[in-house]
């Protein structure tokens, strides 16, 4: 199943549980703990999990499962500035 083709907001949140599960609720950035909770507001927590492409669509990345993952809200805002600042956000070690 790809991001695209989920549709609802019901099999996108599945869709995000699924990979919650496989990530082992981990961020692929950082490594630290994710959440799957919203504040009050209903806006994501900032530590909410979110799909994030490996490789960018505008580079050629697809929208299929082996090009998405979750990611903090802050880790992928991080990745985006660094990527427009012309820096490499890596992976962290985890141990």
């Amino acid at each position: 199943m790809s991001i695209t083709t989920m549709g609802t907001a019901a099999k996108r949140r599945s869709y995000r549980e699924r990979l919650y599960d496989q990530q082992s609720g981990m961020c692929h950035w950082c490594g630290k703990r994710m959440s799957l909770n919203r504040k009050k507001t209903g806006q994501p927590a900032r530590d909410f999990a979110t799909f994030e492409h490996l490789i960018r669509r505008v580079e050629g990345g697809s929208m299929g499962p082996d090009n998405i993952i979750l990611a903090h809200r802050v880790c992928n805002y991080h990745r985006e500035i660094a990527r427009q600042a012309g820096e490499f956000y890596e992976r962290h070690d985890r141990q």
